[in-house]
């Protein structure tokens, strides 16, 4: 279950709970739905419900619940009762184990199963509907070839939003249909998709919870391969939230087929009467939520050494999944305001100010230093051949091209996750980490918020070196020992020896200054890459920029990406860095 919702991102099926993600790499992201053939999986099916003495063509497996968690289990098979009191306490799978052979096909059969919204009868009375579509913006008319991919998600609540499902619905025939559900009892999300069995009967597969994808063996698998932390997927986590139907930007109708169920459905329908239809501003507030509960166990699941510290850390030290973020402004209004570029780009704003508390001058009035007229924003379009670009699956060609081109709202790129971000919050309120080794850590590299190659290097020897500490404790000292292996280990590029170095000095200045340092250091960072801005010397982010989207397609997560016009084209650029003097220059290390 190659989750989309998470990038909730606009994808095509929906999670039971709150998310459901997925995208794959260009020529497979328009064939998605072809992945989730489970034929093959029913002939080694049929041989183990024989050899229970079930009649596979009358006791059809399509009635029952499957359990085929990948990395663990060799292959489906029947969910013993034993294992459903342990493993199935989220509202959709307790409803889902008394259907039997009814279990539901379709999305409608799925609502109606948990039950009518408003109903005093359901368990998860409120419902919302939310509409993700990379191509929302461009007419039926201005591009007939153009092949498209509008996305719904469901979520249904109870009236204390402590409990959800969120449904991601295939927009095609015979698709697949995906559910999260929130288990009260392991406080982590179940993961479910219905497929499909050879006599197109329903049949409904366990696919893990999110502890699965804090485990090395599963998470490269299925669900797990968008769910990178086991939580509710959202690119989109900021406003303008690009691609999603919201107050900024609706997506307009004339830009979904005629005869697409976001068109012809009154579930998803964009018109006023639509009742349940609302926008990613509420999205985002709802994904957060369930972002904290996920964490906040897997915070747990360390302290019960369940989990270990190397997990635990990554966040500090590598770009675990997608969030995007954009220019508040859109690339084609003619006329319009000059184009901000996002803070975020350049440097970790939420992390140091809100977790790390340093509130430095600079990043408090930069995003009034980066703005660029939107004359030179395009020449840098067309200079380094900025592109949106759709290639047909089969023929390799271009079935849409706008050259230059940029998405609706401009310069999308890559920021700390918001999963990230919230788990290194909550390590510093739980005391695991010091607010000062929270903010010395984010420093590591700090032009770098995202893909950074000396923060990946350094995670690589974190798990070869594993720290000493027991779960609960305090890491801070254990941090310290870990930078002084690194600084005296002959096998360690320089890059990161002189980062950890950097690490241990400035841990060791007195705790008066260590704050004041830390700020001189960004306000003389984010001074340099003002100034360039200002002098029309901005070419070189539009390179770095077409740089991470390369480090991006290299990542464990770009099977987030499900639209080929999620971001633009570029000319080849890859292994660029920004250095403190705001320079962007190659670097021999690998991102991460």
């Amino acid at each position: 279950m190659v989750s989309h919702f998470w990038p909730w991102l606009s994808t095509s099926r929906m999670l039971l709970s709150l998310a459901v993600a997925s995208g794959l790499s260009v020529a497979a992201i328009e064939i998605i739905d072809d992945r989730y053939d489970m034929a093959p999986q029913f002939e080694s099916l049929r041989k183990e419900l024989e050899g229970m003495g079930v009649d596979s063509a009358t006791d059809s497996d399509s009635g029952r619940l499957l359990r085929f968690v990948e990395g663990i289990d060799p292959q489906a098979r029947v969910f013993l009762d034993t294992e459903i009191a342990t493993e199935l306490n989220d509202p959709f799978g307790l409803l889902l184990v008394t259907v039997a052979n009814d279990a539901p096909g379709s999305v409608e059969e799925v609502l109606d199963l948990i039950g009518p919204p408003d109903a005093q009868s359901s368990a998860l009375p409120d419902q919302t509907v939310f509409i993700v579509h990379e191509s929302g913006q461009i007419l039926l008319s201005e591009a007939p070839d153009l092949k498209r991919r509008p996305r719904a998600v469901i979520l249904r609540r109870d009236a204390m939003a402590r409990q959800a499902v969120f449904i991601a619905p295939s927009m095609r025939d015979a698709g697949t249909l995906e559910v999260m559900g929130w288990d009260t009892t392991k406080q982590a999300f179940n993961f479910y998709e219905r497929g499909l069995d050879p006599g197109q009967r329903p049949v409904w597969q366990w696919k893990g919870d999110s502890s699965h994808a804090w485990q090395a063996e599963t998470r490269s698998h299925a669900c797990f391969r968008c769910h990178r932390n086991g939580e509710v997927n959202m690119k989109e986590l900021r406003v303008p939230w690009q691609n999603w139907h919201s107050q900024t930007s609706s997506i307009k109708p004339e830009s979904i087929a005629p005869d697409s169920p976001l068109r012809t459905s009154p579930i998803y329908a964009i018109r006023p009467e639509n009742r349940f239809l609302r926008g990613g501003d509420e999205l985002e507030r709802i994904i957060n939520q369930w972002i904290r509960r996920t964490n906040a166990t897997k915070l747990a699941s360390y302290r019960n050494g369940r989990i270990g510290i190397e997990t635990l850390l990554e966040p500090f030290f590598r770009t675990t999944t997608l969030t995007l973020t954009t220019s508040t402004e859109q690339s084609q209004s003619v006329g319009g305001l000059p184009i901000g570029l996002p803070v975020s780009f350049f440097i970790d704003q939420r992390g140091l100010l809100d977790t790390g508390e340093l509130f430095c001058p600079s990043m408090l009035t930069f995003a009034d230093d980066i703005r660029l007229p939107r004359a030179e924003y395009r020449s840098y379009l067309q200079m380094f051949g900025f592109r949106l670009e759709q290639f047909d699956p089969a023929s390799g060609s271009p079935s849409y091209s706008e050259s230059p081109g940029d998405t609706h709202f401009a310069f999308p790129a890559s920021e700390v996750p918001r999963v990230d971000y919230d788990m290194i919050s909550q390590m510093v309120s739980a005391g695991i980490v010091s607010r000062r080794m929270a903010a010395n850590l984010m420093l590591i590299d700090y032009p770098n918020p995202v893909y950074s190659p000396v923060r990946g290097a350094l995670y690589t020897m974190l798990r070869d070196k594993p720290l000493t500490a027991v779960p609960g404790d305090q890491l801070d000292n254990a941090l310290v020992a870990f930078f002084g292996q690194v600084v005296h280990d002959p096998a360690a590029p320089d890059e990161v020896i002189s980062a950890a170095s950097a690490a241990l000095e400035r841990w060791e200045l007195p705790q008066d200054q260590w704050e004041t340092r830390a700020c001189e250091l960004i306000d003389s960072y984010l001074g340099h890459v003002a100034a360039k801005a200002a002098a029309g010397d901005a070419g070189s982010f539009f390179k770095l920029l077409a740089s991470r989207y390369a480090a991006l397609r290299a990542s464990d997560h770009f099977t987030l990406v499900e639209s080929q016009l999620l971001f633009p084209n570029t000319d080849p650029f890859s292994g660029l860095v920004l250095r403190a003097s705001g320079d962007v220059e190659p670097t021999p290390l690998i991102g991460n």
